[in-house]
């Protein structure tokens, strides 16, 4: 229904600054609502003077639910783009710890699920490519702010952003997002999460959403006893 490209624009229409760099990768998708973005290949772009600057024009055609996939990803942007603070938004349909997130439409609605993600990530550990934690890793999709979610990445990220229930089909509010890292490029997970929050629960009063809408912002260092307290409630 158009939401990934509103959602692209969203991050046109931020400001912009050479202290962050947005990259996007897109694929899986049957027909966008673009002229730009193709439905055959992967491909790889940044949202960069006022639009998008394709990268990698074709990264092939495997499926956006094959966690190497995700892998190469993380790994092109660690090595042409080294940052301080990293973060990952994982974008599409979300269908909680069981069915995961990033339903492909060109591989019949198969799913990114967490221990694909997890395989995506600790394959990256092992081989050393991946030295530090992400600042945060976020879902702008459905059902995915579980524990068993922040259980897998608790080992990869400070903080997980997801929403615990169904969200709006708009998504983040990814202008205003870009504005406050534009202005705020130092900005902790603590911090970020809060701006996203409000601007989501924002922008979701203005289409008439906000009384369904939740999102939360996780610290993933308190998983642990978190997880200790919830698995001993459980067997009683």
């Amino acid at each position: 229904n158009g939401m990934a490209t509103s959602d692209l624009m969203e991050m046109v229409n931020a400001k912009h600054t050479d202290k962050l760099n947005i990259i996007v990768y897109t694929g899986g998708c049957s027909r966008w609502n673009n002229k730009i973005i193709s439905s055959t290949k992967n491909q790889v772009y940044q949202v960069a003077d006022g639009g998008l600057r394709c990268l990698v024009a074709d990264a092939g055609s495997g499926a956006m639910t094959d966690y190497n996939n995700l892998a190469w990803f993380i790994q092109y942007c660690s090595k042409n783009f080294p940052a301080n603070r990293n973060e990952l938004i994982l974008w599409d349909h979300g269908g909680g710890s069981l069915s995961g997130v990033c339903f492909d439409e060109l591989e019949d609605n198969d799913s990114l699920g967490l221990r694909e993600i997890d395989a995506a990530l600790l394959n990256l550990v092992d081989s050393g490519e991946l030295t530090d934690k992400f600042e945060f890793i976020g879902f702008d999709a459905c059902l995915m702010g579980t524990v068993e979610a922040a259980n897998v990445l608790a080992s990869y990220s400070d903080y997980m952003y997801g929403s615990e229930e169904s969200e709006p089909g708009s998504g983040w509010d990814y202008t205003a997002i870009g504005n406050y890292l534009a202005k705020h490029p130092d900005a902790d997970g603590a911090a970020l999460g809060k701006k996203v929050c409000d601007s989501f629960k924002d922008q979701c009063d203005k289409s008439g959403d906000g009384q369904i809408v939740t999102m939360s912002v996780i610290d993933l260092s308190q998983i642990d006893p978190l997880l200790k307290k919830f698995n001993s409630f459980s067997r009683q």
